[in-house]
């Protein structure tokens, strides 16, 4: 579900005009006086133009990791619980120390998650 950004008609009775905000909170239910409505790390504005993220939900993507941290720290997709598709969520990479963006951290030839379920270690390729 993507948001878009759309001017409001004004109302033939209204002396004033309608500010940026009222936009905001017409079409996407944003809190027009904070920068970044569910305090993600990524402003409103970015996640509706840019990353397609839901500005209401800190984690989009609900890997436990929130979208700010998934596009300025880790790399990953906040859209993408999987970013690189090895069957372990970006958060248990980050936790388990690792690379979410590389589905073998350990180059020796078994996926991450390959390993973790056969018990072995995802960091060591001695092992694969």
């Amino acid at each position: 579900m993507g948001f878009v950004l759309r001017p409001v008609r004004r109302p033939a009775t209204l002396k004033t005009p309608l500010l940026r905000g009222d936009v905001e909170v017409n079409d996407t239910d944003t809190d027009p006086v904070l920068p970044d409505t569910d305090a993600d790390g990524l402003s409103d504005g970015d996640e509706v133009n840019l990353h397609d993220t839901d500005p209401l939900d800190e984690d989009t993507d609900g890997d436990n990791l929130d979208d700010g941290e998934e596009v300025t720290l880790y790399g990953t997709d906040p859209l993408d619980q999987d970013t690189d598709g090895d069957n372990l969520d970006d958060d248990e990479e980050v936790a388990l120390g690792t690379d979410p963006l590389v589905q073998d951290s350990d180059g020796g030839g078994v996926d991450d998650g390959d390993k973790v379920r056969n018990g072995t270690d995802p960091l060591d390729p001695a092992d694969d």
